[in-house]
């Protein structure tokens, strides 16, 4: 039977905007829209496995306009195989709902064994034509996309460069982005610790050939040089103060501050008197709305809360502490960049640099002044306002199930476990 067959995509839940595309993605759940779709003759249009079915005994020409809802979505399906058998593993995704029942084939769906387990065992036998299959259904009796031998699960690892890694995407899908923040300058592991960085996460709708950037945050330097990507420098001198630790972030299709998806903020550096416990001097934390702000502690003056620079807010970068004791040197931060730590004219001592961030942390001043942390950022529909103007995203790059955490909390660890701040 000649069939004919268009299939439009809604671009989001509840949107009346479509796409036409001659694939279903796997990691959106679809369901057919009746009153939009249809066929010529008698022929029947449904959607099974996330893939568009027609039904005809004659010429038909059918049109299928698939909304965006809620249901299972299968992430991804592992096969190990031995000499005697063959291990299938799936794994669900957050965005969809919960599995109830699974279902395993080993000869290429013509017959497939249920399981509540997400894991099945085929022994290897003249049954197994060595074609897996796999799908599962939710509560409501909904079925996820069918995955076989050939879906895969992607790691990106990037590890720590001082420089920008780049990755085109292989497929259509969701992608789950996490980055870290970089822990400021520590000059002393009692007294004068650098603010530990940041952590946010969360799913966007990549398309093949997207062009991702990976800037991955540097420590900032116990002498003053802050690290990679918006580290603050530490002021400099005899002992110079810390510097700003570098936020972590993703951009897409350009190599930009105003292409950045997702964003980890950097902790401040400590003051470069931090020695005793007379001179103290701890780094704001790096990530949250707001990034921490700095904790100096001179005993020998009154007023030494003013030595601290101030954590990056999602508008607007962190102020440098208000002391002018000395020097005058110490910046603001600003998009993208920790603030500058002052230096005592008398060429003793640094203060600490602000941290990386969405927004820099401010520059700390005189000699235990610490920097503040830098501010974590995610792209959603809801955030998309806090952009300065000049943002080369798009509405297709919100990010879905977002989350932030701030470098005091606990939080993954990118070696897996947890931990409480990135250092």
């Amino acid at each position: 039977v000649d069939i004919a067959l268009k299939i439009y995509l809604q671009a989001k839940t509840g949107s009346s905007l479509y796409y036409e595309n001659d694939e279903i993605p796997t990691n959106v759940y679809y369901e057919l829209n009746n009153t939009k779709s249809s066929c010529t003759g008698t022929s029947t249009l449904d959607i099974q496995n996330q893939k568009v079915v027609v039904a005809a005994t004659s010429r038909t020409s059918c049109v299928a306009y698939l909304d965006v809802s809620s249901g299972p979505i299968l992430e991804s399906m592992e096969v190990t195989t031995s000499a005697t058998n063959a291990v299938i593993t799936l794994a669900s995704s957050n965005l969809g709902t919960s599995p109830v029942q699974y279902y395993y084939s080993n000869n290429g769906g013509e017959s497939y064994v249920s399981s509540t387990n997400n894991t099945h065992t085929f022994n290897m036998d003249g049954n197994s034509t060595n074609d897996y299959k796999a799908y599962y259904s939710d509560a409501s009796g909904k079925l996820s996309a069918i995955f076989d031998t050939n879906d895969y699960i992607f790691n990106g690892l990037y590890d720590y460069a001082n420089y920008v890694q780049t990755l085109t995407v292989p497929r259509d899908g969701y992608y789950l982005l996490e980055v870290w923040g970089a822990q400021g300058g520590t000059k002393n592991s009692n007294y004068g610790l650098g603010g530990n960085g940041g952590y946010s996460k969360g799913y966007v709708y990549l398309k093949e050939k997207d062009n991702l950037f990976i800037y991955t945050g540097g420590q900032g330097n116990s002498n003053s040089n802050g690290g990679y990507n918006g580290g603050g420098v530490g002021g400099q001198g005899k002992t110079s103060g810390g510097g700003g630790g570098g936020a972590t972030d993703i951009r897409i299709g350009q190599d930009s501050l105003y292409a950045r998806v997702i964003v980890a903020g950097g902790g401040g550096g400590a003051g470069g008197r931090s020695n005793t416990a007379a001179y103290q001097s701890y780094g704001g934390y790096g990530g949250g709305i707001t990034g921490g702000a700095g904790n100096g502690i001179d005993n020998s003056k009154a007023f030494n809360t003013n030595y601290s620079g101030q954590g990056g807010t999602q508008t607007s970068g962190g102020l440098r502490a208000t002391s002018t004791v000395q020097s005058n040197t110490h910046t603001d931060g600003s998009f993208g960049e920790g603030g500058i730590g002052g230096y005592m004219t008398n060429n003793n001592y640094g203060a600490g640099g602000g941290g990386g961030g969405w927004y820099g942390g401010g520059g700390g001043n005189y000699r235990t002044g610490p920097g503040g942390g830098g501010s974590r950022y995610v792209y959603t529909e809801s955030t998309a306002s806090s952009y300065p103007s000049g943002c080369l995203l798009n509405s297709s790059y919100y990010m879905l199930n977002a989350a932030t955490y701030a470098g005091n909390t606990s939080f993954e660890s990118a070696t897996g476990g947890t931990e409480t701040g990135h250092s």
